[in-house]
């Protein structure tokens, strides 16, 4: 997509400095590039895409881009390394539990969309949608993706029932 972006694009740091001032930070959720595409892309009013650009990517095998790549991802949200500094960390109840790149990716841009304020982008997210493709790209841990969807869909209906819904009711219905 041809959104703003810190990695491999370059921010003026009045606008980096915006994000900082909405949130205390210049990089939010668990995936960095991630959270700031988002939050860019609610603050940027021009940006140019380059498509001749040099942009060297790099990803350390440990990464989120390589465990998926290779299948080695195991799903075992404990192991989660995105959470070694985040243990206070309030997990969105849109996106079911446990370690794998689609979900760490989903999870952060639901994050930003809500710092952001970006509701009718929010109400767009296909809830069903987004938990059928996790599970077929993550075959090799469908005992885990199973597990952590029937949970998600248990604490969704508990807050449900108690009348608290924490702004994901029409965004989870569609």
């Amino acid at each position: 997509y041809n959104l703003p972006r810190v990695y491999h694009g370059l921010v003026k740091k009045d606008v980096l400095d915006k994000i900082y001032n909405k949130i205390g930070a210049y990089f939010g959720g668990l995936s960095p590039d991630i959270y700031s595409t988002v939050a860019l892309s609610s603050l940027v009013k021009n940006h140019i895409v380059i498509k001749d650009a040099c942009s060297i990517a790099g990803a350390c095998p440990m990464s989120t881009s390589s465990k998926g790549r290779l299948n080695s991802d195991d799903g075992e949200f404990e192991r989660t390394p995105h959470l070694l500094n985040n243990e206070n960390y309030q997990w969105d109840l849109l996106i079911p539990k446990y370690y794998c790149g689609e979900i760490i990716w989903a999870e952060t841009a639901i994050s930003a969309t809500k710092d952001f304020g970006l509701n009718k982008v929010l109400e767009k997210f296909n809830r069903n949608l987004f938990n059928y493709a996790s599970l077929s790209y993550n075959r090799h841990i469908t005992d885990i993706v199973m597990k952590a969807y029937f949970e998600n869909i248990n604490k969704k209906n508990n807050i449900i029932n108690r009348g608290a819904y924490l702004e994901i009711g029409r965004a989870s219905c569609r």
